[in-house]
């Protein structure tokens, strides 16, 4: 019998012990050292030769050179979103408990496409928390990791044209787009570019969009938002999603979501909030009010990585209604029936989303919640906005 450790692909475990001790000093001194760096540190024309122009390995390299060009070639040159100065974008630093957890996460290698296994009930949980930290756990209510903001907007339009197809006796997966009803999503002309790619990708293209002005406070002007909804259903037209944002990327505007919800109630269209950053926003007591409206939404889309601090990539998607973002994706085939999956009231996390292989994203969002709390994070997000106040004060 052959020594699996032999295998090219292998460390034996003194080995592995030895290398993962080098790889975890590496990451340490670059969080300890991240104040020293700049905070936009563009690397030069000769180090992205060096990077670029590696030759393809025809022999393996030892592990400790492997380390020592990712240490010193690699990582002086990351964004600087770790730095303390940093307030370009949305891009937190990462949470440290997080990075911790990823080594013994990533040996599991999951696939965290199906059910049976411990990740996917890691999953269910931190789902369940991040529902109950925003006030969405509704009877039935489900969700999902996804990479980021972007698909997990797609993912929630998807599952609102699914809903707004059976509603007008349609059968979006079997006939498609091709002679459909003339499905419009409404939003705000400062909504993030994914929901127009999303659009796009789903086939409806941009006379499907309808693009709200705002208001003096780059808020969805609810006024005009409501005389096109009712011109177009007067026309023909068939709004199946009205897309409001809880904090916008250019000015950080949140829209009046109770009003956009009474809409949607009144026109029986499905709500959708896109949350990416804002979301946890939420979370602050003394700007809670700002959100009301939220937790009646059909969907939230909302990623972890950013003002939860989990490490690239996290999004995620919360839906009020499970059964139909599992009616919208869900396909089983052949090589993969006969699994505890399809006996399983809830099933398999391939059945709602278009991913079947799927990182353990997971793992990083509940280390981080278990670490942190909520009112750890409570506290956090009190403190950037007192701080975003302040310096608008000096500004």
């Amino acid at each position: 019998m052959s020594d699996r450790f032999e295998h090219p692909q292998a460390l034996r475990p003194d080995e592995f012990r030895r290398i993962g001790e080098q790889a975890l000093d590496i990451a340490a001194r670059h969080l300890e050292a991240v104040v020293e760096r700049p905070i936009r540190p563009m690397p030069d024309a000769s180090t992205r030769q060096t990077i670029m122009e590696q030759a393809l390995p025809i022999q393996g390299h030892a592990p400790e050179d492997i380390l020592s060009f990712l240490e010193h070639e690699i990582m002086p040159h990351a964004r600087g979103n770790g730095h303390p100065g940093f307030m370009g974008w949305v891009i937190s630093p990462p949470a440290h408990m997080a990075v911790l957890t990823e080594l013994p996460g990533v040996a599991m290698d999951s696939p965290c496409g199906g059910s049976g296994q411990g990740a996917t009930y890691v999953e269910l949980t931190a789902i369940r928390w991040i529902k109950e930290m925003l006030g969405f756990d509704h009877p039935g209510s489900h969700g999902i990791f996804v990479s980021g903001g972007s698909m997990a907007n797609l993912t929630a339009l998807a599952g609102a044209r699914h809903a707004a197809a059976n509603k007008h006796g349609w059968n979006m997966r079997r006939d498609g787009m091709r002679n459909a009803p003339d499905f419009t999503v409404y939003t705000s002309r400062e909504t993030h570019a994914c929901v127009t790619k999303s659009m796009e990708l789903m086939g409806m293209g941009h006379d499907a969009i309808r693009l709200i002005d705002t208001n003096d406070a780059y808020r969805m002007d609810i006024n005009a938002l409501t005389k096109t909804l009712e011109k177009d259903i007067e026309v023909g037209r068939v709004p199946f999603c009205i897309v409001a944002s809880a904090g916008t990327v250019n000015t950080g505007a949140i829209d009046d979501l109770d009003a956009v919800a009474d809409l949607c109630s009144q026109h029986d269209i499905w709500f959708h909030v896109d949350g990416a950053y804002g979301a946890f926003g939420a979370l602050d007591p003394d700007k809670a009010d700002a959100f009301a409206g939220m937790a009646r939404a059909d969907s939230i889309a909302l990623d972890p990585h950013k003002w939860l601090s989990v490490p690239f990539d996290c999004g995620c998607v919360l839906v009020r209604d499970g059964q139909n973002l599992r009616d919208t994706f869900s396909l089983i085939p052949a090589y993969i029936r006969g699994t505890d999956s399809e006996s399983s009231e809830i099933g398999s996390p391939h059945e709602y989303s278009f991913q079947l292989s799927r990182a353990f994203r997971a793992l990083k969002v509940w280390s981080t919640l278990m670490h942190v709390g909520v009112d750890g994070f409570r506290d956090t997000v009190h403190r950037h906005n007192t701080m975003a106040a302040s310096l608008a004060e000096d500004v």
